[in-house]
């Protein structure tokens, strides 16, 4: 895992999305399920079967597993021995079809069972505004990353590493599931998203499915660095969040065009 963590993250928001104002009036941050994301590889790295490509490395798998989840296929009428025959032959002659059954299986659990909130280490990305604060008119909150991180609420935080096509990442169905091994299947993908310089915080909440208002994370004030308003923002938008900063003692800024440059600078309001 990286340990060069920013001082501040930053959340662009649409001030016109109910949800989305929440951060300003309620602290509030969601646990997004992966599968609600724009990108369908993120958080679905799967480990690839085809690793186990020596007799030897499938005869460990097939123990580990049919061991392990002995009880599971005993309830099914599937003593061990059965479990591992059934594995063996799947393996042998059906690999690409249980490859995919266990992707969809291992899909359907990151979408259940995880939690990702995502961030930017920039204010200043003149595509994060078009994307993601309604083409500049919404806001972008700072937060203080060890805060947040420290706070007790999450398994891991850090920036997401980027790779290109044909560097996806290697999982061998062997490899244990170690906190690295977790930040990697959480914090990597590809280089197109490298604009973003995203840094991305956790939680898992197995063994339950959270409802959608068990996802949500309310932080203190004191997790708060500064607010920022889009240099489109209007004014209902611009005064809201001026108040907001001035009852809580925070700075505001408000994004202005640098002139004769494809760049924005910020300016302090209070």
């Amino acid at each position: 895992m990286r340990k060069n963590y920013p001082e501040i993250i930053y959340k662009y928001r649409d001030y016109t999305n109910q949800f989305h104002r929440n951060l300003l009036i309620r602290n509030q941050l969601f646990l997004a399920s992966p599968l609600s994301f724009n990108d369908p590889f993120d958080c679905y790295i799967p480990p690839n079967f085809r690793l186990l490509d020596t007799k030897v490395k499938k005869e460990e798998w097939v123990n580990k597993t049919a061991i392990a989840g002995f009880d599971l296929f005993e309830k099914s009428g599937m003593n061990l021995e059965e479990r591992m025959n059934v594995l063996d032959d799947r393996l042998e002659n059906d690999i690409d079809g249980f490859q995919k059954e266990f992707n969809e299986n291992f899909y359907q659990k990151q979408s259940d069972y995880l939690g990702v909130i995502s961030f930017s280490e920039r204010w200043d990305s003149i595509l994060m505004w078009s994307h993601y604060s309604k083409s500049h008119t919404g806001f972008c909150l700072g937060i203080f990353e060890e805060k947040l991180r420290s706070s007790g609420e999450f398994i891991v935080g850090g920036k997401v590493q980027y790779s290109n096509e044909d560097e996806y990442p290697e999982r061998s169905p062997l490899d244990e599931l170690t906190l690295i091994k977790s930040f990697d299947l959480t914090h990597h993908k590809s280089s197109d998203w490298s604009y973003e310089k995203e840094y991305r915080i956790i939680k898992m909440f197995h063994p339950h499915i959270p409802t959608p208002e068990g996802r949500i994370c309310i932080i203190p004030d004191s997790f708060i660095a500064e607010y920022i308003i889009g240099v489109r923002a209007p004014e209902d938008c611009k005064q809201h969040i001026i108040q907001l900063a001035n009852e809580k003692r925070k700075p505001v800024y408000q994004i202005e065009q640098v002139p004769f440059k494809f760049k924005v600078s910020r300016k302090l309001l209070n």
